[in-house]
């Protein structure tokens, strides 16, 4: 079987982030043997997902980690854009979580965007974001940093100044 990943590349992988891929084996889940890439997320080295190779909905959602061309491409691409604030909580959360479950770079740094100017308008009024829209920006904000930092070959705690400098 060709396969479009192999083992101990690094891939994205959803809310997982960067995942490298420890083996590629296959398994018994629920009394069926099937092959499953076994991804081991950079973020949480104890943690362990496995991503039936068969199942091409679930391995549509992994992909390579950005080039540093790939970063800045985006980087020109979202300059001037903006994505728009819901103002219903609930439709918020549930579009929100959709992006940033989606592994999207360009539509999670659109949200990151979206959740500072919103947050800077609070401090504005003396308000903070809810604590819902704290942990969004937060795990955004992880999954950029963590891919951008490798595609940069930076410390991730550079990697919002490269940004800064970049989107006009």
């Amino acid at each position: 079987m060709d396969r479009r990943f192999k083992k101990h590349e690094l891939v994205v992988y959803g809310k997982n982030g960067v995942c490298e891929i420890e083996d590629i084996r296959k398994m018994n889940f629920f009394g069926c043997m099937e092959e499953y890439y076994i991804l081991r997320p950079e973020s949480t080295r104890a943690s362990t997902v496995y991503v039936p190779v068969n199942k091409e909905i679930l391995v549509s959602k992994m992909r390579f980690v950005m080039t540093k061309m790939q970063v800045d491409e985006i980087l020109v691409s979202v300059s001037g854009e903006s994505m728009e604030w819901i103002d219903d909580k609930g439709d918020r959360l549930e579009k929100f979580n959709s992006i940033v479950c989606s592994g999207d770079s360009k539509a999670i740094l659109l949200l990151i965007m979206c959740l500072r100017r919103k947050s800077e308008e609070r401090e504005a009024q003396k308000r903070q974001l809810s604590s819902t829209d704290e942990g969004i920006l937060k795990l955004a904000k992880e999954l950029i940093d963590e891919e951008f930092s490798l595609a940069l070959g930076c410390p991730t705690e550079k990697v919002g100044e490269y940004i800064k400098s970049r989107i006009a």
